[in-house]
């Protein structure tokens, strides 16, 4: 061996202090990184069953705490109301900036102050006031609002709150009729609309909207429109004419008590008639508590910026948002729908972001589709995932890596450079591309889970959780149960069943609809998801399968196909993947829609062009993808699509096939699509 200074490192003495010394390098090299734990909350056992194990028939689990509570606190009294939330902001930052927007996709964001929005809230709800609405928590309190995601959306929102006024937002999937159809139902005469282009599919319906009296938009309305609608019996005015309305004749702040009703909030994805989920002050903010109990690590604080792209008719973005209200912090607003987003978030450079899984498995196949150009990049970026999920283990993360500068860098940059905090939920994730992802972004990925009746938390990860492919433990004040689901084979007894939640969050019931309610919340007062959950190591609660979407093959197998579809997803091939099955034969088959920026896509047609749907070469790609990726993850060979059929357009929000949530509109498609899935089985015997 080579000799330094006459000393030979050849000796066995010589070597173990060489390890040693290493070694101890190492350790302090841990030490010194600061890591993402939470205080007080037991990791190894994050669940625990309480009372009687047989009580119903099934074990309720809670939150785990070590010493018996949490050990860290949040430094201040937790708002009791939604209100609440943004009266603290104003307080801590005042003249700081509280709504970002951008006018043109070139221009820097601009700011509200929180001075200004309070300004605004006020002189809203005072206008509001003016148009006859009353804080009864029934009809006369209502208030509709129909528009995309912007600030006049937030200011809109929290003018209902400070006057105790029920806000009602709709969702653009429910459809004309469904709207019309919940519009009359709740007897809403105050609706806020985005566009009168928005607002004239509305008109036309059988019903008509018999009990709407006035309609505010947030652009401006040519006299012609104001004359036809009035001819209707309807008012209309702008948001600054109601604003103007509030000046003049202001009225005092009517802040709400924790048990009033907040919000009516539908359902995502709801068919047929709409149901509003009844969420009172207390419900919401508790939930956001117990959210914020598991970023509270990650020091959100005044400084803390968020961009807010998602709908805010649904739970999960609100909740985001009233996190970084609480404490002063600054939300900017995407400027033109998805494909700007990557833009908005390079120049507002957000440390939250909420990342729904159709944008991580996105993101996470260009990372893969570049690594596979050559078996050197796949080498060095498996090895830099390796790595760090290493330094995750030790709950460290970080973006300032030898493998940040040499792999994620450009990734990371992509985003903004600055993000820290990542938030998903409505979907349950691959584990691997989790650990990718989290490893990529050099920040954890927060899994929440939730639904509209329960205000959007049930469970949720906790803050540097290393294990992915779950969605963590029960929030603090709420209890899990699973219910056999025997038909589909899930027993209770097994750790498996349906997923049911009582606790703070529950909703008070679906508006006017007792039946309903009942069918959802049990006697026990626990809410039946219909998700199917399995307890694993650690009591952390993973989703494994939907209890409706389930369908059956000829040979008497049950098949998931949200599960599989998310499976097959991890391929950079695919975009989009819709699987389906009939019980009279014994394979499924599939809608796709590739993805044709793909290498391999591009030299099958090298120009672009031209119907690929059609092309034999595209189908053959594909269903060996298919294979392949089924075998990889053990996927049994009767639930790979043997046939397929391209579509040549994704399903999207605007043609009606995905909720604003991301989520596939299953019988829709269905629906859409059965010309197309009937002729897979054409000239197929049934006992194939």
């Amino acid at each position: 061996m080579e000799v330094f200074h006459g000393h030979s490192f050849d000796t066995p003495q010589t070597l173990a202090c060489v390890v040693c010394g290493a070694a101890a390098l190492l350790w302090f090299y841990f030490k010194r990184q600061p890591r993402l734990r939470a205080k007080g909350l037991d990791y190894a056992n994050q669940s625990v069953v309480v009372g009687d194990r047989f009580e119903s028939q099934q074990g309720v689990r809670r939150r785990n705490f070590l010493n018996g509570r949490a050990g860290e606190s949040i430094g201040f009294e937790w708002p009791e109301t939604i209100w609440g939330f943004m009266a603290r902001g104003i307080q801590i930052s005042g003249n700081g900036p509280c709504l970002g927007f951008r006018r043109g996709p070139t221009t820097p964001y601009e700011w509200i102050s929180y001075y200004e929005v309070e300004e605004r809230i006020k002189a809203l709800g005072a206008g509001l006031i003016q148009l006859g609405l009353r804080s009864h928590n029934d009809s006369q309190s209502f208030v509709g609002i129909f528009a995309k995601t912007s600030p006049e959306w937030v200011i809109t929102e929290y003018a209902t709150y400070a006057y105790n006024l029920v806000l009602v937002p709709f969702y653009d999937s429910l459809g004309a009729e469904a709207c019309r159809s919940a519009l009359n139902r709740l007897k809403i005469s105050v609706l806020i609309c985005g566009t009168v282009k928005s607002f004239e599919p509305l008109l036309h319906g059988t019903d008509g909207l018999s009990r709407l009296k006035t309609v505010i938009f947030l652009e401006e309305v040519t006299e012609e429109a104001r004359q036809k609608y009035a001819d209707l019996g309807l008012k209309v005015l702008t948001l600054g004419e109601v604003e103007n309305l509030g000046r003049k004749y202001p009225a005092e702040v009517n802040p709400p008590k924790k048990e009033d009703l907040a919000i009516l909030m539908f359902t995502s994805g709801t068919t047929g008639e709409p149901k509003a989920a009844m969420l009172t002050h207390e419900t919401v903010a508790q939930a956001i508590a117990h959210v914020d109990e598991g970023l509270l690590p990650t020091r959100l604080d005044s400084k803390t910026t968020s961009i807010a792209y998602l709908p805010l008719a649904h739970i999960m973005e609100r909740i985001v948002e009233m996190s970084v209200f609480v404490r002063g912090g600054r939300v900017g607003f995407n400027s033109n729908g998805i494909p700007r987003l990557v833009d908005d978030i390079q120049e507002l450079k957000p440390d939250l972001v909420v990342l729904v899984p159709r944008i991580l498995y996105r993101i996470y196949g260009k990372m893969t589709e570049a690594a596979r150009q050559s078996p050197l990049k796949r080498a060095v970026l498996n090895l830099a995932i390796f790595f760090k999920s290493l330094e995750m283990k030790y709950g460290i993360y970080r973006r300032d890596s030898i493998w940040d500068k040499l792999v994620f860098g450009k990734l990371q940059d992509s985003l903004g450079g600055n993000v820290r905090i990542c938030a998903t939920g409505s979907a349950p994730l691959d584990p691997h591309m989790t650990n990718a992802m989290r490893a990529a972004l050099g920040c954890y990925i927060f899994e929440v889970y939730g639904q509209t009746e329960t205000a959007g938390v049930i469970t949720g990860t906790l803050a540097g959780d290393a294990m992915a492919g779950h969605a963590g433990a029960p929030a603090i004040g709420m209890e899990v149960k699973l219910v056999d689901v025997p038909e589909l084979g899930y027993l209770a007894c097994q750790a498996q069943g349906e997923v049911c939640a009582r606790g703070p969050h529950v909703m008070k019931g679906y508006y006017g609809m007792p039946s309903e309610t009942a069918e959802t919340i049990d006697q026990e007062g626990f809410v039946h998801t219909g998700d199917i959950g399995q307890w694993i190591k650690g009591g952390r609660l993973k989703i494994i399968d939907r209890k409706k979407y389930i369908f059956k093959l000829s040979q008497g197998e049950y098949v998931a196909p949200e599960k599989l579809e998310n499976d097959f997803l991890t391929s950079s091939l695919f975009a989009q993947i819709f699987i389906d099955g009939s019980s009279l034969y014994p394979f499924t088959v599939a809608l796709v829609h590739p993805n044709m920026e793909h290498p391999l896509l591009k030299e099958t047609m090298p120009n672009g062009g031209g119907d690929y749907s059609r092309q034999a070469s595209v189908q053959a790609i594909l269903l060996k993808e298919l294979e392949t990726v089924g075998k990889s993850k053990g996927i049994s060979s009767f639930q790979i699509p043997k046939k397929i059929y391209i579509l040549p357009q994704a399903f999207s929000v605007e043609n009606g096939f995905m909720t604003p949530t991301q989520k596939m509109k299953r019988a829709v498609v269905r629906k859409a699509f059965k010309e197309q899935l009937d002729a897979m089985y054409k000239n197929v015997s049934l006992f194939d």
